[in-house]
């Protein structure tokens, strides 16, 4: 199985002149860590950097699709999010009329990813537990990378664990 953590973060969300955003994700495979992402975003919302770490973690996990599947064995994608705006778009189905463009575009992922046979799904993950389980753990780390790349103004990429060619 796949789990993808994601998370955004924005700060000073309310004052567009002084926001700085930024997302990050956590792709976890067989219970195995093995690679952890984050951007700088500039000047956008939590909500779009929330989806955005939904992209760009979807673009990995295609870029890198043949390799994946000599690790996997499984055909399931599953994302942990603390974000109930993601997880109502892309679980529940809700409506939305801004970040139009964006989301278009993951559903477009989404799709690729369907038809080659990948069964993808949404589920949530409590924010700031403070608890020390490996769930808990992720989130707190992706959250982390999010606000330090926001902070920064910097991309942070670590690959954890190699997936052998």
């Amino acid at each position: 199985m796949i789990l993808i953590y994601t998370d955004g973060s924005t700060l000073n969300n309310q004052d567009s002149n002084l926001r700085r955003s930024g997302c990050a994700f956590l792709i976890n495979i067989n219970n195995k860590n093995i690679y952890l992402y984050g951007c700088y975003l500039e000047n956008e919302t939590n909500n779009y950097a929330e989806l955005m770490a939904v992209k760009k973690s979807l673009s990995w996990v295609i870029a890198k699709l043949k390799l994946i599947e000599k690790h996997n064995d499984s055909y399931n994608i599953v994302f942990r999010v603390d974000s109930k705006y993601v997880l109502g778009i892309f679980e529940n189905g809700n409506k939305y009329k801004i970040n139009v463009e964006l989301i278009e575009k993951i559903k477009k992922q989404i799709d690729y990813l369907t038809e080659k046979g990948y069964n993808i799904s949404f589920k949530h993950v409590k924010a700031h537990t403070n608890k020390k389980d490996s769930e808990s753990e992720a989130n707190k780390l992706v959250d982390e990378i999010a606000r330090e790349c926001a902070k920064s103004g910097k991309d942070i990429k670590r690959v954890i664990n190699k997936l052998d060619e």
